[in-house]
């Protein structure tokens, strides 16, 4: 499945390239209202994501007794998962938010 398209999209994305090499003044007017969306998302939403973020400190005393063994390319015993709670709990719920914000 992946191969079928594979030339094409090639293609797409080299137009896209150079488009945007040229026009360069583009992407960064686009990189900038992105960035304002998602700033004005998370100032709107910052104490149900800072709640939900922050509930994940309860489960720390389990972490700290149960820490997983195997975490990471040198796993040593005693990580706490903090990246996935930030991805769950921060990263799921804001794009949750984007998307009602911004239905299609």
């Amino acid at each position: 499945m992946f191969n079928v398209y594979r030339a094409q999209m090639f293609e797409v994305y080299g137009q896209a390239r150079d488009h945007f090499v040229a026009h360069w003044h583009e992407l960064v007017e686009i990189e900038r209202q992105i960035h304002s969306l998602i700033k004005q998302a998370v100032l709107e939403n910052l104490s149900e994501l800072a709640a939900d973020y922050n509930e994940a400190s309860f489960l720390h005393p389990f972490w700290q007794n149960y820490p997983p063994e195997e975490r990471g390319r040198s796993p040593r015993g005693d990580q706490f998962p903090w990246i996935e709670v930030g991805e769950h709990g921060v990263g799921f719920k804001l794009a949750r938010v984007l998307s009602n914000r911004h239905k299609i």
